[in-house]
């Protein structure tokens, strides 16, 4: 799952039937979703782009999209619409997620939203929740070295100046064989996994309103300046515009 989210606002979660045969077109997708399947399978087509959602292959739909989808089996599925900062992406095939880690994500996310005094950021952090079991997921089944040293950089992405030798000596093999794996696997390179884990952290924070400078400090930057140039970087903008687009 070799996607960035940058989420900044929920819009709703749905619980959806579809007959067998049903037909849509969609233009310009005015947000993001993710749809898990329960029971029965969807194609959606974009362009030569074509993926079959199932409850083994959960959907990313990015914004901004046009495409059309077919209910191949009746189906009932639970999605999830929100804006993406980091949208106009491609349909993407996503791993596995139990049926009940989903139910219990969206009975979640509708209980706060109809609570009047919830805070949005508690549905974010639950939205958040559900895609890092995405990517856990996806790590099931990939080389040991990979999961290995994906797991010390989760859990060392705070330590200022954590190195490529930290790394590889945590999966004790040299630089250059973890660099060939990481590309291997994840088409990224182990430097690349550890600011992509660092940028999601970083995301979090900032909708805790914490200080940037706090934040910097948290994900593993010394000088509040890098980690900012990092984060125009990464998601396009700076730290402070993407807070602006919280409020």
């Amino acid at each position: 799952m070799n996607k960035d989210y940058c989420i900044t606002e929920f819009i709703s979660a749905l619980n959806v039937h579809d007959e067998e045969g049903k037909l849509l077109t969609m233009k310009n997708r005015y947000s993001a979703s993710l749809v898990f399947p329960l029971s029965g399978a969807i194609s959606f087509s974009a362009g030569k782009n074509r993926v079959i959602a199932d409850h083994n292959h959960p959907v990313y739909i990015p914004q901004g999209i046009n495409y059309f989808n077919r209910c191949l089996r009746e189906a009932d599925s639970i999605l999830f619409n929100f804006y993406d900062m980091n949208g106009f992406g491609e349909l993407t095939s996503l791993p596995p997620v139990p049926t009940e880690t989903v139910l219990e994500c969206f009975e979640r996310i509708k209980t706060a939203a109809e609570a009047v005094q919830t805070s949005r950021f508690y549905i974010l952090s639950q939205l958040y929740s559900l895609l890092h079991k995405l990517e856990n997921n996806e790590m099931q089944n990939k080389n040991p070295i990979l999961v290995s040293a994906a797991l010390f950089i989760k859990q060392n992405f705070h330590v200022t100046g954590l190195s490529l030798t930290d790394i590889a000596n945590a999966a004790c093999v040299s630089k250059v064989y973890l660099g060939k794996v990481f590309v291997k696997e994840l088409q990224i390179t182990p430097f690349q996994y550890l600011t992509k884990i660092r940028m999601e952290q970083a995301v979090t924070y900032l909708q805790e309103f914490r200080r940037v400078g706090e934040v910097s400090a948290s994900v593993g930057y010394g000088d509040v300046y890098q980690f900012s140039r990092a984060f125009k970087k990464y998601y396009g903008c700076s730290p402070k515009a993407y807070c602006r687009r919280l409020l």
